[in-house]
């Protein structure tokens, strides 16, 4: 191996191992956004939604420049080898934690019909489907259909 592809190996581990960080710290940061949701931290939840955010675009950039050099290094190269080991380490930690929040999303997201039925029975009775706030006259309290 040349000193030119020992080097880009060496630039194309580090690059690896620099998004295998990135999906942990992703990991870390929907754990941080499931107990947030569950404390109801409106500004913690906004603050990891632009953490996450800001991921994304350093994990876009980081996939530009692997696939940029990553032709460049021979196979076989072992630095390159394990990286690529922890990086799909990461990824299976990352699809495990997201595959949690999406079950505590749905999870939440079933109680959404059953609380909407149980408040709009209430609210049906006191407000109209336009807001304005439905007559207390009883029911029965109309002689005649002309009122």
């Amino acid at each position: 191996m040349s000193p030119d592809q020992a080097r880009t190996a060496a630039a194309l581990a580090d690059l690896l191992t620099a998004e295998a960080a990135l999906f942990d710290e992703l990991s870390d940061l929907s754990g941080t956004q499931r107990r947030a949701l569950a404390r109801a931290a409106e500004a913690e939840l906004a603050q990891a939604a632009s953490r996450a955010e800001t991921l994304a675009t350093r994990f876009r950039l980081l996939e530009e420049e692997r696939g940029r050099i990553e032709s460049f290094v021979p196979e076989g190269e072992r630095r390159v080898a394990e990286a690529r080991v922890a990086l799909a380490r990461a990824l299976g930690r990352l699809l495990r934690e997201t595959a949690v929040s999406g079950a505590v999303l749905e999870r939440l997201g079933d109680t959404v019909a059953a609380r909407q039925a149980a408040v709009g029975g209430l609210l049906a009775s006191t407000y109209r489907p336009d807001g304005r706030g439905a007559s207390r006259r009883p029911a029965g309290a109309r002689l005649s259909a002309e009122g």
